[in-house]
C-alpha cells in the first residue's frame, strides 16, 4: 500500500498531493502543468518533497518530519520516462539488463523472468539489434520491459505510449495490460492525458490540481 502526502513549490506552481493507494494499477489526471511528473519524480526519489511523507508497506521512503529521504536506488521503484530513456547505441538486451548490471552480474542469457517478459512484450527477434534501429513501439516494450525486470514495487509510467499511431498504441497497452496482470505483486501509477488510455489500464483514477503562482 502507497500513502502519499508531499508538497512542492514549483517554478510556476504549488504541487499538493494526498492519496492512500490499496489497489494495483492507479490512473493520474491532471491538465498540463500541474505537476503529475513531479509527483512520479518525487515517488521515485528524483525528487525531494519540500514537505509531507511517502510510504509504502509501512515502510518511509520520505518524511520532512523525520528527515529522512529514502535515496532513489533503495526504493525498488521502476520508471517508464515520457522520453524512454534508453541508450539509442546499446542492443535491446543491453538496454534491459542495463541497471541489474549496476547492482549485480547478471547471466549472459535470459534468466527465468526476463526470458518470460521478453517473449511476452514480443522482443525476442530484437534483442541484439541497437535500440536506434528498433521502431517506437519496440523501443516503448524494451523501456516497459527494462522496469519490469527489476522486479519493481512500485511502477510509474509517465506518458509512455506518446508517439504512437493508435493502432500500435492499442496492441501496446494490450500488451502491458497483458504482462502487469501477471505481475499482481507492482503497484502501478500512469500518467497519460488520454482518458481511453487510463481507462483501459487502470483500477482507479486520481485526479491532480495545482495552485498558479506567478
Amino acid at each position: 500500500m502507497l500513502t502519499i502526502n508531499v508538497e512542492k513549490q514549483m517554478a510556476h506552481c504549488h504541487i499538493q498531493f494526498k492519496a492512500r493507494l490499496t489497489q494495483q494499477i492507479y490512473g493520474l489526471m491532471g491538465s498540463s502543468g500541474t505537476g503529475k511528473t513531479t509527483v512520479l519524480r518525487m515517488l521515485a526519489g528524483l525528487l525531494t518533497p519540500d514537505a509531507g511523507e511517502i510510504t509504502f508497506n509501512d515502510q518511509v521512503w520520505f518524511s520532512q518530519q523525520q528527515q529522512y529521504n529514502l535515496p532513489a536506488r533503495q526504493r525498488q521503484v521502476g520508471f517508464v520516462f515520457q522520453s524512454l530513456a534508453l541508450f539509442p547505441n546499446l542492443t535491446a538486451w543491453q538496454n534491459i539488463t542495463f541497471y541489474q548490471k549496476l547492482k549485480a552480474c547478471p547471466p549472459p542469457y535470459p534468466d527465468a523472468l526476463q526470458e518470460r517478459l521478453v517473449a511476452q512484450l514480443g522482443l525476442t527477434p530484437y534483442l541484439q539489434q541497437p535500440v536506434n534501429q528498433l521502431s517506437g513501439g519496440q523501443r516503448q516494450r524494451v523501456a516497459l520491459c527494462r522496469a519490469l525486470v527489476q522486479q519493481p514495487q512500485l511502477l510509474l509510467l509517465d506518458e509512455p505510449f506518446t508517439g504512437l499511431d493508435d493502432a500500435l498504441r492499442h496492441q501496446t497497452i494490450a500488451l502491458t495490460k497483458q504482462v502487469l496482470a501477471e505481475q499482481p505483486q507492482t503497484q502501478v501509477i500512469l500518467v497519460s492525458h488520454r482518458r481511453d488510455e487510463l481507462t483501459a489500464l487502470t483500477d482507479q483514477l486520481l485526479q491532480l490540481t495545482s495552485v498558479q503562482t506567478p
